[in-house]
C-alpha cells in the first residue's frame, strides 16, 4: 500500500492509508540527504497523518477498508466530509 501512495506522491497527488479502525492515517515523505555526512538517510519515511487532516480534506486519495465507515463513529464522520466535498467511489 505505501509503495502505491509513494508512487502517487511522486506524481503530485497526495495520498494517505486509514487503518481499519479508523483510528491512525499514514502517509509517505521524501527524505532528503541535508548534510554532508554519508549516513544520512534518503528515501521515504512513513509519516502518521492526524484524523484531522483526512477529514478535512487535505488528501486527493485515501486508502481505506471500506466497512469502517459505516461500523465506527469516526468511519462515518471521515466519510461524511468527503460526500460534501468530494467524489466516493
Amino acid at each position: 500500500m505505501m509503495d502505491q501512495i509513494n508512487a502517487l506522491s511522486k506524481q503530485g497527488i497526495s495520498a494517505c492509508w486509514l487503518d481499519y479502525n479508523c483510528q491512525i492515517g499514514q502517509t509517505t515523505v521524501s527524505v532528503e540527504d541535508s548534510s554532508d555526512e554519508e549516513d544520512t538517510a534518503k528515501g521515504e519515511s512513513v509519516v502518521n497523518v492526524p484524523l484531522q487532516e483526512i477529514i478535512k480534506g487535505s488528501y486527493t486519495l485515501m486508502y481505506a477498508h471500506p466497512e469502517a465507515f459505516v461500523s465506527i463513529t469516526i468511519g462515518t464522520t471521515i466519510l461524511g466530509a468527503f460526500e460534501r466535498d468530494r467524489t466516493v467511489s
